[in-house]
């Protein structure tokens, strides 16, 4: 055994000259990929949003009406999930809610704030732009639009947005195997009846802890004994079966 520990450097060189990489892939449901790692890169497979929309409550009306008239007759409401085909009258303001299908000839929304009103008339205290308060198909994310690169970490706000584009399965790679030890004689599972020079084997649980990931399937070796032939063979012999090993002593 080395007569000294491996300096933090040692270590990490170590690792960068280990040949094996992890090229396979697996599918996974949407909902379990939290912390997994992207195979491949993501396009969406829609336009966000995938039509025209409002992006307040308000009430939709006509290019040409926005400079000539302040009083609207409305009777007419599109909500979200609608899926009507409507074109606002001269004149008319149509209702219209947050996320709902816009009008095939608006394409301005005044919110309700800067409205009142009365039976069944809007009267507009704030006069709109022309393209206020309007989302137009694809203006956040257009259809084929790469929305995420291989090799990210999928976390709650990535997976939100592949879900949004249409996507509920997705390529990462695959699990990492990692095997542990701890090391030493006088570990012991803890216990409040220590004898002698005996300790607590702590550091299982904190390695154990450290390697709860949901990219790591990770499996505790045993303990080691303070024997170079026993720890040489064990570590050599585990090691083929995970592509990283970590070691680890008692303080």
């Amino acid at each position: 055994m080395n007569k000294s520990p491996l300096t933090k450097k040692q270590i990490v060189n170590l690792f960068k000259k280990q040949k094996i990489v992890i090229f396979n892939s697996e599918k996974v449901n949407l909902e379990n990929s939290e912390d997994r790692f992207l195979y491949e890169n993501i396009k969406s497979k829609i336009n966000l949003p995938p039509f025209n929309n409002s992006a307040v409550d308000g009430y939709a009306i006509l290019k040409k009406d926005l400079k000539t008239k302040k009083v609207f007759f409305c009777d007419r409401r599109i909500a979200a999930g609608d899926n009507k085909n409507i074109k606002v009258k001269p004149g008319e303001a149509v209702r219209i809610f947050t996320g709902a299908k816009m009008p095939s000839n608006s394409s301005t929304v005044v919110m309700q704030e800067n409205t009142y009103k009365k039976g069944n008339k809007i009267h507009l205290i704030k006069i709109p732009n022309f393209g206020d308060n309007y989302r137009l198909k694809g203006e956040d994310i257009k259809k084929n639009q790469k929305i995420l690169e291989k090799g990210s970490k999928l976390n709650q706000q990535n997976i939100n947005l592949i879900a949004a584009t249409g996507i509920s399965k997705i390529k990462v790679f695959k699990k990492i195997k990692i095997g542990f030890f701890t090391s030493g004689n006088e570990l012991r599972k803890p216990t409040k009846n220590l004898k002698n020079s005996e300790i607590n084997n702590s550091n299982y649980y904190s390695l154990n802890n450290l390697l709860d990931k949901n990219f790591i399937e990770k499996k505790y070796c045993g303990n080691l004994k303070d024997n170079f032939k026993s720890i040489k063979n064990k570590i050599f012999n585990t090691s083929k079966k995970s592509l990283l090993l970590s070691l680890s002593t008692n303080w």
